[in-house]
Order: structure tokens, then sequence, then C-alpha cells
């Protein structure tokens, strides 16, 4: 059999990506984001399909390859963030954050109701992933706490949303 670069180095990005990638990476901000966002929905589906060229395979069967491939990121993904959220249950630290957004959108069953917060930590503005508040607990520019972890803060919480 003929060693191929191609595949050696396919299989390389996908380890580097599953494994070696501290999950900080991808909580972070900017160029990297994006990168490692294309790197498994872009390049590596493009590098499958010149490597599977080489093979007899109908362009549909070959195409439909090269597209369920970049789903192989997501089950790691899930995991991933799954892990964020339970250390943030172990290891969290507590600051002050006040609501700046109250969102209101339509689902299937009616209107649901969702809120977001800004915090400064280490000198750095952050925001909260908008929360359901559909008891309308907090309105907009009340003071909340908000909990997250230290050495990633972009992974939080607002403290009274998550009980």
């Amino acid at each position: 059999m003929k060693f191929n670069k191609l595949l050696v180095t396919y299989i390389v990005v996908w380890a580097l990506l599953l494994f070696a990638i501290p999950d900080s990476l991808f909580f972070s901000k900017g160029v990297l984001r994006i990168i490692l966002f294309l790197l498994p929905f872009a390049v590596l589906p493009l590098m499958l399909s010149n490597i599977l060229k080489k093979y007899v395979l109908k362009t549909w069967i070959r195409r439909i390859v090269c597209v369920m491939s970049a789903f192989l990121a997501f089950p790691y993904l899930i995991i991933s963030e799954n892990n964020e959220f339970k250390r943030l249950e172990r290891e969290s630290v507590t600051v002050e954050g006040v609501i700046f957004r109250v969102h209101f959108g339509l689902v299937k069953y009616g209107r649901k109701r969702g809120v977001q917060a800004k915090f400064i930590y280490d000198g750095e503005v952050y925001r909260t992933y908008l929360e359901g508040d559909q008891e309308k607990r907090f309105v907009l520019g009340d003071t909340v706490e908000i909990e997250f972890l230290e050495e990633l803060p972009i992974v939080n919480r607002i403290k009274g949303l998550s009980e």
C-alpha cells in the first residue's frame, strides 16, 4: 500500500482538534476561534475529498462522506462544553453583573422571555449567554450574581437562573 501523506495529515489534524487543543481555545475570541471552526467544517472535508478522489467512488458518495465527516466534531464539542459547565458547578467564582438585555422570542407555544447580563472581570467586559427567565425575576438594570470559571470567564451563567 502506498503511503498517503494527505491521509496522515487528515488524521493528525483530527486528532489534534479532538484531543490536543485546550478547551480555552474553543471558547476564545477572535481569529483563532474562526480558524478552529473552519478546520472541521471546511478545510478537513476538502482534504478528505482530495483523498477520496484516488478511489473509485461516485461523486455524490464522495460529497456525502465529506459533509458527514464535518459532523465528527459535534460529539466532542458537546461533551467538552458539558464538562466546562459541570466544572462551573464545582469551581466557580462569583461577581456582580447587570442585566443589559431582556429578550422576547417566539416559540411554538407562545413567547419565551430571556435575559442577558454583563460583568467585568480582570479589566475586561464579559457577557452571559441569553438565559430563560419565564418567571420574570429580572428586569433591565437589575444587579445579579454571575458565576464563571476564573481561567475561562466566557463559561458563565446568571446564578439566580441556574437553580
